[in-house]
């Protein structure tokens, strides 16, 4: 685990914007003497940057309402940080934000004055070694061989380290040298303009002390000429240096400009893909409980087929008993035919009296079908429903992850054309006895 203690300065609430889509995390930025660190506050999660992998620093531009730090690195990646600390005002976040700037710049220096260093006692190293080979080669070549080799290798090694090194160094010293060529034609300029207004304030001396003579006259006028053509000469040098110092101010500030709007159309697509992905889980989620409420149905349908089916084999029971009743008594009515013939009107009357109860033992079988068939037929419909929303629901997720990627709103609105069914509308169980 890292000593924060060797840390050159630390800022708490900072935020290490992530490649990739995500919410970026907030964590703590350290600068060390060689190495640039941030820890997340949430998980161990730690990214380290050495100083030799940076090329440079960057800041975000005044206007902006973001205080942010940018690394540039060698192999061209960016890492950006910003500054979020919920009890400082902006300008507190700015000064933390050049803080950790000059602090890393400073850090930035001092390595390199270490590689510098480094460079030259691999260079003395390199001499020693070349001592040490001189003296196995006045001892037994077999004994010596191996190691010689190993030698071999080792320099192969430090003179391509020396090399790369050499090369950061001369990258380092170019910069180093353009800033210095930059500062010195500045001070060019400036003494330019000094030497031309002593000029012409020796000029002014010299002609008010010399006596009027038309020959020095003569020769004053050439003099302030040629000043005045060298006047004009450095004023339309220092012209020409100022286009140039606005063209590259008006380059930089469209780089800026690029990079602004770059970055905002990256948020804009990671905002647009949190809000499909979003919409994809409702989505979800709502196929979820149709699903849930399609088993729930196809359960109770089940359940009043069950029933139904007992309350027949019911009925059955009761009509077959009814049937043994009647074949009873036409038997028995029978049987007293045979013994003693009765009067006719009797007889027709209890068999209407039977035949009437057999009619009213079935009536009600009859409508509790009649029911139950229309219970079945309402169950069938609501489960056909059913069906229709989920697949329209299946078809619409699946029209949605075809247009994830794509990021149209064209593909959103036919799946809202083509998903007519509502979600969490309560169709009812119905009634029976009303006609369909």
């Amino acid at each position: 685990m890292t000593d924060e203690s060797e840390a050159l300065m630390s800022v708490d609430h900072v935020k290490y914007r992530k490649a990739g889509a995500g919410k970026s995390p907030v964590g703590r930025l350290a600068v060390f003497s060689d190495r640039i660190e941030w820890r997340d506050n949430a998980s161990p999660e730690v990214f380290t940057w050495e100083l030799t992998r940076i090329k440079g620093q960057r800041i975000s531009p005044p206007h902006k309402s973001k205080v942010q730090l940018q690394l540039v690195l060698t192999n061209d990646e960016q890492a950006i940080f910003v500054f979020l600390n919920p009890g400082s005002s902006t300008e507190e976040l700015v000064k933390e934000r050049d803080g950790v700037k000059h602090k890393l710049m400073h850090a930035l220096i001092l390595n390199r004055r270490r590689e510098k260093e480094h460079l030259r006692n691999l260079s003395a190293h390199n001499k020693n070694d070349d001592e040490v080979e001189d003296l196995y080669d006045c001892s037994s070549e077999d004994s010596v061989q191996h190691h010689a080799n190993d030698r071999e290798d080792t320099l192969i090694k430090q003179d391509a380290t020396i090399k790369d090194l050499e090369t950061k160094l001369a990258a380092a010293d170019q910069k180093l040298v353009e800033q210095e060529l930059k500062l010195q034609k500045e001070l060019a300029e400036r003494d330019a303009k000094i030497r031309k207004l002593e000029i012409e304030l020796e000029a002014t001396y010299i002609v008010a002390k010399l006596p009027r003579d038309d020959r020095c006259t003569e020769e004053l006028i050439k003099c302030n000429a040629q000043i005045l053509s060298i006047s004009d000469h450095l004023e339309s040098a220092n012209s020409t240096i100022d286009e140039l110092n606005s063209a590259m101010k008006k380059i930089r500030l469209f780089s800026k400009k690029k990079y602004a709007d770059v970055e905002a159309a990256n948020e804009n697509h990671q905002d647009t893909i949190r809000i499909q992905q979003s919409r994809i889980d409702k989505f979800q989620e709502a196929l979820k409980e149709a699903g849930a409420e399609y088993d729930e149905m196809k359960d109770r349908m089940e359940e009043g087929e069950m029933e139904c089916a007992r309350h027949l084999t019911d009925y059955e029971i009761k009509i077959q008993k009814l049937e043994n009743t009647l074949e009873i008594q036409k038997l028995e009515i029978q049987k007293l035919e045979k013994e003693k013939i009765p009067e006719p009107t009797h007889l027709y009357i209890e068999l209407g009296k039977l035949y009437m109860e057999l009619q009213e033992a079935k009536r009600p079988h009859d409508d509790q079908l009649a029911v139950k068939d229309k219970e079945i037929e309402y169950f069938m419909k609501k489960l056909e429903a059913k069906d229709l929303e989920i697949q329209n629901l299946k078809d619409s997720v699946q029209m949605k992850m075809d247009g994830k990627d794509h990021g149209s709103e064209v593909m959103e609105k036919k799946a809202a054309i083509q998903d007519p069914v509502r979600l969490g509308v309560n169709y009812g169980n119905g009634d029976p006895d009303q006609d369909w």
